[in-house]
């Protein structure tokens, strides 16, 4: 049964999201992370990756921390392997987690590794952090105005769009207000201390979360 979590940062071990959380993370589950944030293909880039993310870094911490605070301890980090061996590691792990700050970045990296439909259909829990989330629409954005480019996504956000880092600022109303103007689809919002939990079709907005639709245009506009 897929369970999919999406946030901005890492704080989703907070009280705005543990209690939502703490039944879905298990001790014993086994963890995998993909990085989808840096080029691979040459030995040396493979190399620099794993140094990158060896035990004793601050990236590698700072995406642990979390689920060790709910309990779990089995991580494996998918940096190095080939694309053969990253897919039997996904497969056999209960927690996948990705992160990246470059969408359509991720999507070539999934792509370049052959993982479409392994990430697509996976059926444990899939975190999503960052931009990295945007992959999960059906198509998303990159580029202002003449050099805007629409990539297709996993498809697993049916019909919704994401906005990250919303923090209230006049920019991001301005968005938000494009986003929906575009193409009408809701927009599910996220701040920096929030996070959006959907299991089977249940969606749970936690923390300063929320959804925006073409409803909301007017008291937008006011914003501004």
């Amino acid at each position: 049964m897929r369970k999919i979590l999406i946030a901005c940062r890492t704080g989703y071990d907070r009280d705005y999201a543990a209690s939502t959380l703490l039944e879905v993370f298990q001790r014993d589950m086994k963890a995998a992370v993909l990085p989808l944030e840096y080029e691979e293909g040459w030995a040396s880039d493979r190399m620099e990756a794993v140094r990158r993310f060896d035990h004793r870094s601050d990236r590698r911490y700072d995406i642990e921390r979390p689920l060790r605070a709910y309990g779990v301890k089995n991580f494996t980090w998918l940096v190095g392997l080939s694309p053969e061996e990253t897919e039997k590691r996904i497969k056999e792990s209960d927690i996948l987690c990705l992160f990246g700050e470059d969408a359509s970045e991720c999507m070539e990296r999934i792509e370049d590794l052959g993982l479409y439909e392994t990430i697509r259909n996976y059926d444990g829990i899939l975190i999503v952090l960052s931009a990295a989330a945007r992959i999960l629409e059906d198509t998303f954005e990159t580029g202002e105005d003449r050099d805007r480019r629409t990539i297709s996504g996993l498809g697993i956000l049916s019909a919704v769009h994401l906005l990250l880092h919303y923090d209230e600022s006049e920019e991001a109303v301005g968005k938000m207000i494009r986003m929906l103007e575009r193409d009408g689809q809701p927009i599910l919002v996220l701040s920096e201390q929030s996070a959006v939990y959907l299991e089977e079709g249940r969606l749970e907005l936690l923390g300063g979360a929320f959804i925006a639709d073409e409803n909301d245009l007017d008291e937008l506009y006011s914003l501004l």
